[in-house]
């Protein structure tokens, strides 16, 4: 199986997002490397595995040729809704913010970042109902 994931563009942020429903687990061990909790890049292990129970999760990955840093949102299309997507973006934000060395308490208001969580929410959404293109999404080769 071949990965089908799309990167979309912040624009003001030195980040990109990555939005997939379909990925191969090799391919995408070959192509980036995990952010853990301590910001130390690893090797992916055991993140891509779900035990059937999990309907989206957050990644945070560096390319492996160009070290360019992304948030991953790795879904099941049949049991998202916008709950689920809403969730997914909040935790996405926070890894921006944290990347950029803030905590959504130092964020200096929260209209930035309800926008930057709007924006990862639309753009999961665009992927969802498959017209990524509304969202300027580019699907990775």
């Amino acid at each position: 199986m071949k990965s089908v994931i799309y990167e979309f563009d912040p624009v003001i942020y030195p980040f990109k997002l990555l939005v997939t429903k379909k990925f191969d687990k090799e391919e995408m061990k070959e192509k980036y490397r995990a952010v853990n909790a301590e910001s130390k890049i690893v090797p992916i292990t055991d993140e891509l595995e779900t035990d059937g129970t999990v309907t989206a999760r957050l990644l945070n990955l560096v390319d492996n040729n160009d070290k360019m840093y992304y948030a991953l949102i790795l879904f099941r299309p049949r049991s998202i809704g916008c709950g689920i997507c809403t969730h997914e973006a909040v935790h996405c934000a926070n890894a921006y913010l944290q990347y950029l060395g803030l905590s959504p308490a130092k964020a200096y208001d929260d209209e930035s970042y309800a926008y930057l969580a709007g924006w990862v929410s639309n753009c999961m959404w665009s992927v969802l109902v498959n017209e990524p293109e509304k969202m300027k999404g580019v699907k990775v080769e």
